[in-house]
């Protein structure tokens, strides 16, 4: 079986670039976050914003709690800027290749209505803070989703986001709203 060569990277750039900024007119074209509803307008705020700053501080008994049962949730909490938000629910996420240990560079769901009916973050019930460590540009999410909606085709949004997990140093991730529409 032969495969095809990898165009180069200037094409795919120039093509993604392409594709995305000639968008078909949608009935909500040039409206403003403030005429949408409510909770539109609160997850397009999160979307829109440049890089989100956020901190997710872990408990050691949550952290223990992650270490010998990653796929459970255990309540974090999640400071923005001025914001925090208590009672948010995590659980470490990845397949092969992606999977991180608690000590690791992490990925995680955090949900912010599991086990009682909290405010939503940001009006999301659900999201996905993806380390990417098997795309080091951090574009392959945002820009594929970027695509599909371009198309009029429903796709998760996605952002980069500066992440800080407790005291720990800052890195780049990718926030991703759930698809799971539960």
């Amino acid at each position: 079986m032969s495969t095809l060569p990898s165009p180069p990277a200037h094409v795919v750039f120039w093509l993604l670039v392409t594709v995305v900024s000639v968008r078909p007119a949608t009935p909500d074209a040039g409206a403003s976050s403030v005429e949408k509803p409510g909770r539109e307008a609160q997850v397009d705020e999160l979307f829109d914003t440049l890089v989100p700053h956020l901190q997710v501080q872990f408990t050691p008994a949550a952290l223990n709690a992650l270490r010998t049962r990653p796929r459970d949730y255990t309540q974090v909490t999640i400071r923005e800027e001025t914001m925090i938000h208590s009672d948010v629910d995590a659980k470490l996420k990845g397949g092969v290749g992606s999977w991180r240990e608690v000590d690791g560079r992490l990925g995680f769901t955090l949900k912010s209505d599991k086990f009682q009916t909290a405010e939503r973050f940001h009006g999301l019930a659900k999201m996905h803070l993806n380390n990417d460590v098997q795309d080091s540009t951090l574009l392959k999410e945002i820009l594929g989703g970027a695509i599909f909606r371009a198309a009029g085709l429903p796709a998760a949004r996605a952002t980069h986001v500066r992440l800080k997990l407790n005291e720990d140093d800052a890195f780049a991730c990718v926030l991703k709203e759930s698809s799971d529409l539960r």
